[in-house]
C-alpha cells in the first residue's frame, strides 16, 4: 500500500509502488528545475519570479507547492529517486527525457548559485 498525503490508501504490487515513489518525487524535482530555469529567464526579460511564481500557483491546476526557485533540489530522496527513474528506464529501453533534463537543470544551477555568490562576494 502507498499513501500519498491522503488519508486514502491505494493498494498496488510493489514494482508500481516503487515506480510511484520515483515518478511522484522526480515530478516534484521537475516543478523545482522548471522554476529555476523561470527564474534565470525572469532576471533577463526584468520580470519578478515571486510574481509570475504566485500567479501560476494561483491557477488551480498548478497549485502553489514546489515552485520556488533556489540553489536547486537536494534532500536524501529528489537526486536518488530522479537518478533510478533514469535508470530504470534506460534498463528497459526507454529514455525518461524530462527526468534526464531536470537532472542536467539540477546539476547546472549549482554551478549557477556559486557563481552568484562569487559575484556578490567580489561586488563588496
Amino acid at each position: 500500500p502507498v499513501c500519498l498525503n491522503t488519508e486514502k490508501i491505494v493498494w498496488m504490487n510493489p514494482e508500481s509502488a516503487e515506480m510511484t515513489k520515483y515518478v511522484a518525487n522526480t515530478m516534484l524535482a521537475m516543478r523545482i528545475s522548471f522554476m529555476n530555469e523561470v527564474a534565470g529567464l525572469c532576471e533577463r526579460v526584468g520580470a519578478d519570479v515571486h510574481s509570475v511564481r504566485h500567479g501560476v500557483g494561483s491557477d488551480e491546476r498548478i497549485g502553489s507547492k514546489f515552485l520556488y526557485s533556489g540553489p536547486g533540489y537536494g534532500g536524501s530522496c529528489f537526486p536518488k529517486d530522479v537518478s533510478a527513474l533514469v535508470h530504470t528506464g534506460r534498463e528497459h529501453d526507454v529514455e525518461i527525457e524530462l527526468a534526464v533534463a531536470t537532472d542536467r537543470v539540477n546539476q547546472r544551477q549549482k554551478g549557477i548559485l556559486v557563481r552568484k555568490l562569487r559575484w556578490a562576494y567580489a561586488s563588496r
